[in-house]
């Protein structure tokens, strides 16, 4: 099956929008609205820096809660390397949060502090908003942290993963040359706009691996999908770091199914 390697693009307004909306049409089936004031699309922000997060969130019924997500997104560019601090690694944040009840509307302002130790780049601002009635909203935009890095060489082909039934095993193939010599890779899997039913968990997935050695690499690992996974589409990627602190990550598009 031919995959896609992810190359994310957003409107000039900056707002990606999924809603997602209860199955009986007799009930509230009407998604919540997102309006995100801070951070705008391309803000950058520097390492031990915090982030003003700003929004209006609104329903026709009654607003339930608020999810807010962050994860790199360096495989959405071309190959760039960063030197950090020791063992740093990619910044991932997700918090959730409860409404009051009986808001139709609802003002949100946050400060969220970046950690100085993380390993600078672009990354994803999400927002996921849900009504009383299940009914699910998403906004996503790009943001930058720290400095843009130059190239290290770090070369990462041929990643495949097939589409995995839930229970399964996901098979990771990958191509990984590294000028340098690689200190250690990190893997993370999480959804795109998924919408769980009863019972099922937005799956998400980190490991560090410091296993292998050397220049040339045929990287190959097993990863197990829980059984109550929800069933969508799921975004997987490798982040190679090498003995100097360069690094380079790519990313797959993969299916889990029933």
């Amino acid at each position: 099956m031919k995959k896609h390697i992810i190359k994310l693009i957003i409107p000039v307004l900056a707002l990606f929008v999924v809603s997602c909306s209860s199955d009986d049409d007799s009930l509230d089936s009407s998604a919540p609205t997102i309006v995100v004031e801070e951070p705008t699309m391309h803000e950058e922000f520097a390492l031990g820096d915090e982030i003003h997060f700003d929004a209006l969130f609104t329903d026709d019924v009654e607003l339930a809660s608020y999810k807010i997500d962050i994860h790199n997104n360096f495989d959405g560019h071309e190959h760039r390397g960063v030197v950090p601090y020791h063992n740093d690694e990619p910044w991932t944040y997700q918090e959730s949060f409860t409404i009051p009840h009986g808001n139709t509307e609802y003002h949100v302002h946050q400060h969220i502090d970046i950690p100085n130790n993380i390993l600078p780049g672009d990354y994803h601002f999400g927002v996921i908003l849900i009504d009383a009635a299940g009914n699910e909203s998403q906004v996503y935009l790009e943001i930058v942290i720290g400095d843009d890095n130059t190239d290290t060489g770090i070369v990462i082909d041929d990643l495949n993963v097939d589409d995995v039934a839930r229970g399964g095993m996901i098979h990771v193939d990958a191509h990984i040359d590294v000028p340098n010599e690689v200190d250690y890779i990190l893997i993370n899997i999480h959804g795109h706009g998924l919408n769980p039913s009863d019972g099922e968990i937005r799956w998400e997935y980190d490991d560090t691996i410091d296993s292998y050695t050397g220049t040339h690499l045929h990287f190959h690992e097993h990863i197990d999908v829980p059984e109550n996974a929800a069933i969508g589409e799921y975004h997987l990627s490798i982040t190679v770091v090498d003995r100097q602190g360069g690094v380079n990550t790519e990313g797959v598009l993969f299916q889990v199914t029933d």
